[in-house]
């Protein structure tokens, strides 16, 4: 559900949750435990160069979590958001 991309991602911007690091190798049903973790999305959101004060009080970080929860719970194309979320881009940064 979520790509190891984006949890090397997350590494890099400091995500530090011991319980996560070893999946990074391992089975992806553990790495849908990061998408509850506040602090893997700060840390995504650093490595990608997310601003904390975009879209709303809470930042980027928020913003993206919601959305991928949003998906989740209604079926959307998790793959499709990953995809668009972990390319390069310069806008809404």
């Amino acid at each position: 559900m979520i790509p190891k991309e984006a949890i090397t991602k997350a590494i890099e911007g400091g995500w530090s949750n011991d319980a996560m690091y070893w999946v990074v190798e391992e089975k992806q049903r553990y790495f849908e435990l990061a998408a509850l973790d506040p602090d893997f999305w700060r840390a995504l959101g650093k490595a990608l160069g997310w601003r904390e004060d975009t879209f709303d009080m809470w930042g980027m970080w928020y913003f993206n979590a919601q959305e991928f929860q949003k998906l989740i719970l209604t079926g959307g194309d998790t793959e499709a958001f990953w995809r668009d979320l972990l390319s390069p881009k310069d806008s809404l940064k």
